[in-house]
């Protein structure tokens, strides 16, 4: 039985009328933006009727950020984005070709997503509420269009994989012309450096994972450049939790055999390298940054642990449902937070900022969301080396992401969602009839 059409044949007929007639219309008036506008129309046309592409876009688009967060107020280019994907799902499981893939991610993902709106309900400032609780929003879309798109197919999770490592190889060059060109620290596609450098740490596992499978020696060149840009870059954010956070996850990787000693050692040369032929190349830029970023270190620290103290107190205030998504920063001068000389503080943490947005059943959620990522990028497979190799990229990342939230607010960026997404639904054919083995 074939599937039934979304919109009837006269349905369509009528659909097109009104928009031809809408459309010459539009061109008599203003001819240059209406063209633009159709051009730009067909072309979300296109996108939609690709699943892969559209979310492939979605994926690359968190890279971005600083560029796409703008718009008609709330409407912004990255959620039209996100809109777009959930349209290209939509256009595909109506005709039947994309069954809804279920995993047990989606659990904690409900809960918090109910929780949030029950928190935004309580919230002193509603418009700040409603603007973060639609990031997290979208993150959960990103969670289920990554995996109904992923599937339980390791060539397509890669594939999404290197789309995230290409989109931060090119972020990472902006950030590096912005650095050298005077720049205090690499930034541009995110504005903060420490969250660009952040996001850029969280995928540098995954560039040497596409290194590792690269089968041409063409491929193996581009995936070694991306590493490099990336490694580069992170290092020109200047951001200690990066540094940490790979820290972390390089010693993890180690101790758990999931990546060789030669591995490590070459990337750690790699590293040495970069940071030794930048500062080679330009000394006074790099000397200026150290100098810049030693001056400010103890101050930085100081703000965190004034902030942590104030989160600790609102969530005293509202243990239950906190002070609403996006109200530590509107609430904070009524604990005694002072507003820093480059405006608003955040929480620097991205559990302390849940457990005082949120309260504490919102951060039980958030922790569970967490444990069952973490489950899931665990799971090993004797039969699957290739799925396996993939999963301890995805692992070491998330290390990096889990480090990266003591440090920052990093549940309102990609990594966090993106990489447990990437892993969800990875179980081999003989895995599908036999359980999976769980290493530390």
């Amino acid at each position: 039985m074939s599937p039934r059409p979304v919109v009837s044949r006269p349905g369509a007929v009528v659909l097109l009328l009104v928009a031809a007639v809408m459309a010459a219309f539009a061109v008599s008036r203003q001819p240059l933006y209406a063209v633009g506008a159709m051009l730009a129309i067909a072309l979300a046309w296109l996108i939609a009727q690709r699943l892969w592409l559209a979310v492939s876009l979605l994926v690359a688009s968190s890279y971005f950020e600083g560029y796409l967060a703008v718009g008609l107020g709330f409407l912004t280019v990255s959620k039209l984005i996100g809109v777009l994907a959930m349209v290209a799902w939509f256009l595909a499981w109506s005709r039947g070709r994309q069954p809804i893939a279920t995993v047990g991610l989606f659990w904690p993902v409900a809960g918090l997503a109910a929780w949030i709106l029950l928190s935004s309900a309580m919230a002193y400032d509603q418009s700040a509420a409603v603007l973060f609780a639609s990031r997290y929003l979208m993150f959960f879309v990103l969670v289920f269009l990554v995996i109904q798109t992923v599937d339980g197919q390791l060539s397509q999770a890669t594939q999404l994989a290197a789309v995230a490592v290409a989109a931060a190889a090119v972020a990472a060059l902006i950030g590096l012309w912005n650095f050298f060109g005077g720049a205090e620290r690499a930034t541009g596609p995110l504005h903060d450096p420490n969250d660009f450098g952040f996001l850029l740490a969280v995928t540098v596992p995954l560039a040497m994972h596409q290194f590792q499978i690269a089968s041409r020696p063409t491929r193996r060149c581009a995936a070694a450049l991306a590493l490099a840009s990336i490694l580069a870059g992170t290092l020109a954010t200047f951001s200690r939790g990066a540094i940490i956070g790979l820290a972390v996850a390089g010693a993890f990787s180690l101790l758990t055999r999931r990546l060789r000693a030669r591995w490590a050692l070459l990337f750690l040369a790699s590293a040495l390298l970069i940071a030794g032929t930048a500062n080679l190349l330009q000394p006074e830029t790099i000397d200026s940054a150290l100098a810049r970023k030693e001056h400010i270190a103890q101050t930085n620290v100081n703000t965190r642990l004034i902030a942590w103290g104030i989160a600790l107190d609102e969530f005293g205030s509202s243990p239950l449902l906190g002070v609403g998504p996006g109200n530590f920063e509107k609430r904070y001068i009524e604990f005694g937070l002072p507003t820093g000389e480059d405006g608003p503080i955040t929480t620097h943490n991205a559990y302390l900022n849940v457990l005082a947005e949120l309260g504490l059943p919102g951060l039980l959620l958030f922790l569970g969301y967490l444990a069952v990522s973490w489950g899931l990028l665990r799971r090993r497979n004797p039969d699957d080396p290739a799925t396996n190799a993939f999963r301890s990229s995805l692992a070491a990342g998330f290390v990096i992401a889990l480090v990266g939230s003591m440090f920052l607010t990093e549940q309102y960026y990609a990594p966090l969602w993106l990489l447990p997404a990437l892993g969800a639904t990875l179980v081999s054919a003989r895995g599908r009839s036999q359980p999976l083995e769980t290493v530390a």
